[in-house]
C-alpha cells in the first residue's frame, strides 16, 4: 500500500470558528472533569436543555457533584486566530444563587501549567456574560497575556450553601467575538 494508489489528496478549505460551543450537535467536545476517572457513576448523563432564544444547552443530571464542565478545544487546528478577539461571551443557567468560575489554562496537567480564572456572582435563571482578557487574573495577579495562551477552559458552578445539592446548572452558547 502505498500514498501513490491514494490518488490527489484535495484540500477542503472549512472556514475557522471562534465557536467554543452551541451544543445543537452534542456535547461539542466539552466533558465533565469528575466523570474522567474511576469510579463512574452509571447514572451519570449530559442532558440538553433549551435556551429561552432556542439554542442548546449543555448540563449534567447529578446535583451532588460540583458542576464542572471543560473542553481543550482552544488548540483545535479549526480553531480561528483569536488574537482579534475582544471577548468570551457566555450564557449560563442556575437554578440557585451562587457564583460561576470560569478558569483558563496554559499547559493543563502539564510542567509550566498557569491558571486563570474569573468570578462572576449571579441570581438565578439565564445570564449572559461578556468577558474581556484583563478580567482574568492569576494567583499571582497577573493578567492572562493573550487568548491564544488559553490551551483549555473550564466552567464551574457553586452555590451559595456548601451543604445543599448543587442544582441544576447549565452553559448555552460560548464563543470569542
Amino acid at each position: 500500500f502505498s500514498p501513490a494508489y491514494i490518488g490527489v489528496v484535495r484540500t477542503r478549505e472549512t472556514p475557522k470558528h471562534t465557536v467554543l460551543g452551541d451544543f445543537s450537535k452534542g456535547l461539542d467536545g466539552w466533558s465533565c472533569p469528575f466523570m474522567r476517572t474511576e469510579p463512574y457513576d452509571p447514572e451519570f448523563q449530559y442532558t440538553f436543555v433549551k435556551h429561552p432564544q432556542g439554542d442548546m444547552a449543555l448540563s449534567i443530571n447529578e446535583l451532588e457533584i460540583p458542576f464542572q464542565l471543560a473542553t481543550n478545544k482552544l488548540v483545535d487546528p479549526m480553531m480561528a486566530d483569536l488574537s482579534d478577539a475582544n471577548k468570551l461571551q457566555i450564557q449560563l443557567y442556575n437554578e440557585q444563587p451562587g457564583h460561576w468560575t470560569i478558569t483558563l489554562f496554559y499547559r493543563p496537567d502539564q510542567a509550566g501549567q498557569k491558571i486563570w480564572t474569573h468570578e462572576l456572582p449571579v441570581n438565578t435563571g439565564w445570564s449572559e456574560h461578556s468577558l474581556i482578557r484583563n478580567t482574568f487574573h492569576s494567583e499571582e495577579g497577573t493578567v492572562i497575556p493573550f487568548w491564544d495562551k488559553a490551551h483549555r477552559i473550564m466552567i464551574s458552578f457553586q452555590g451559595l450553601s456548601a451543604t445543599e445539592p448543587y442544582g441544576s446548572a447549565a452553559i448555552g452558547k460560548i464563543l470569542f467575538n
